[in-house]
């Protein structure tokens, strides 16, 4: 009986390794395929990888960006604002999101929610003492305040 025991504690960890390695390899093979795709301008298939990445891993918010970059080449402008107000609400702390959202919202024509967008997250970076991030989002909105 105490054999049975020994056997489960080392094969369970073993199999648990194996599933998880066999779902990072899978998942490596779809991102690599959604960004040749992307590269390719095939924002179609690239759009449809992307989607089955979030299916295996949805907090991954660099995946939501790129299908949101993928929608907004497809001029699916809302769904593409949708993706970015995601990791907004989910990861403020991306700056990136804040950029491509208020980016998507100027190709709207809506330059004001753009820019209210920018100076709440300026405040925001303000407060995390994140200075690098900062300095994007003030660049960005001294370009969008003076054009």
């Amino acid at each position: 009986m105490l054999d049975l025991f020994a056997i489960i504690a080392v094969v369970l960890p073993i199999l648990s390794l194996i599933y998880l390695s066999v779902k990072t390899w899978k998942t490596n093979v779809i991102f690599r395929q959604a960004i040749t795709f992307y590269k390719a301008k095939d924002y179609a298939n690239a759009e449809t990888y992307f989607q089955q990445l979030i299916a295996i891993n949805y907090t991954n918010d660099l995946v939501h960006l790129l299908l949101g970059d993928t929608l907004l080449r497809q001029k699916q402008l809302e769904a593409a604002i949708d993706k970015y107000q995601e990791v907004v609400k989910r990861a403020p702390e991306k700056v990136d999101a804040y950029c491509r959202l208020s980016n998507a919202l100027i190709i709207q024509d809506k330059r004001q929610e753009a820019i209210n967008l920018l100076e709440k997250s300026q405040k925001y970076f303000q407060s995390k003492r994140q200075v690098n991030d900062l300095k994007k989002i003030q660049q960005l909105l001294k370009i969008i305040t003076e054009s």
